[in-house]
């Protein structure tokens, strides 16, 4: 089970209804994860690559770094706890999939 933190709830609540500026907010409130098995990275990599490739994204943007992969993997886990609807509901998403305060790096 996980433990509700108000605090990201509260950040939720402010950042308004749009998935990019949740994950903004959250991310830039330090709620962050590096701690990835080499599987997760590989994942993730070829994930987001194809959605930029489907979705035409400049490779300049495309992610280069775990950070990134990690930035971009909060915000699909947001994207899809925002159908939820409660900003309770998309913290506890955030928190079961290792995001915490301060991160892990």
């Amino acid at each position: 089970m996980t433990t509700l933190d108000f605090n990201l709830v509260s950040i939720i609540k402010n950042a308004g209804g749009d998935p990019s500026d949740v994950t903004e907010a959250v991310w830039n409130a330090g709620y962050q994860r590096m701690n990835f098995t080499t599987e997760q990275i590989i994942e993730m990599t070829t994930s987001q690559i194809a959605e930029c490739l489907y979705y035409d994204v400049p490779q300049n943007v495309w992610p280069k770094t775990v950070e990134d992969l990690s930035y971009g993997n909060l915000n699909a886990i947001i994207d899809d706890a925002m159908w939820l609807g409660t900003p309770a509901e998309i913290a506890a998403a955030i928190l079961r999939h290792g995001y915490v305060k301060g991160g892990d790096k």
